[in-house]
């Protein structure tokens, strides 16, 4: 039997403009990766401008603001087709819950 520390692992994160899962938005969305123990490791990250002002309490949380969105972000659909193909299962990956 193998730990969990020893298989692949992947880590995903994301920023909001809140959190309220029905109301607010996404601002950024990361997701790091890596196969086994000493494997490189590969990060992807999107940001998104959610289209509405980022409330200054977010802010203060992960410091992304309006500004930050309109210089980088793109348009919420661009990031989720850009990312759908990166959150699909690798071959040879094994989901464990407990």
């Amino acid at each position: 039997m193998t730990y969990w520390h020893e298989g692949p692992l992947a880590s995903f994160d994301t920023e909001t403009t809140g959190v309220d899962v029905e109301r607010d938005r996404l601002v950024t969305a990361a997701l790091v990766t890596q196969d086994s123990p000493g494997a490189p490791v590969s990060r992807r990250g999107w940001a998104a401008d959610p289209g509405v002002p980022i409330p200054a309490g977010a802010t203060a949380v992960h410091g992304l603001t309006d500004a930050w969105v309109a210089a980088h972000g793109r348009p919420p659909g661009w990031c989720w087709r850009r990312s759908h193909g990166r959150w699909r299962r690798p071959r040879g990956w094994e989901y464990r819950w407990w």
